[in-house]
């Protein structure tokens, strides 16, 4: 097996694009975008990169099949630190739960919109 060349910041990578990808890949890589493409997949690159470099230990993940409006997210965020307070035994402060960390899209379907 080669060895591999350590990777350092400002270095260009060059990927090439397998003869075999699904055409609604290609078809998405190709959008047009406000950001240039390279731009574009390289954050792609990193946020899944990151995603499989963190500590998952703590952390669920579960899809629903539809959206939620604001009032129905917050009333959900709620329910769910409430939960959590009774099932660990803690305080809403120590489990610091962020808005920006909660991804509603996981709840699409839960409830039904009017």
């Amino acid at each position: 097996m080669k060895e591999l060349k350590p990777v350092a910041p400002g270095e260009t990578i060059t990927m090439r694009i397998p003869m075999n990808v699904d055409p609604k890949i290609l078809e998405f890589i190709n959008m047009e975008r406000s950001v240039k493409r390279n731009k574009y997949l390289l954050q792609l690159l990193f946020s899944k990169i990151q995603e499989e470099m963190k500590d998952d230990s703590n952390s669920m993940n579960i899809k629903l099949p539809v959206s939620l409006n604001s009032e129905q997210k917050s009333a959900l965020k709620q329910s769910v630190v409430s939960l959590l307070t009774i099932m660990t035994n803690t305080s809403e402060e120590d489990l610091k739960v962020k808005e920006e960390e909660i991804d509603y899209d996981i709840f699409s379907g839960l409830i039904e919109d009017d």
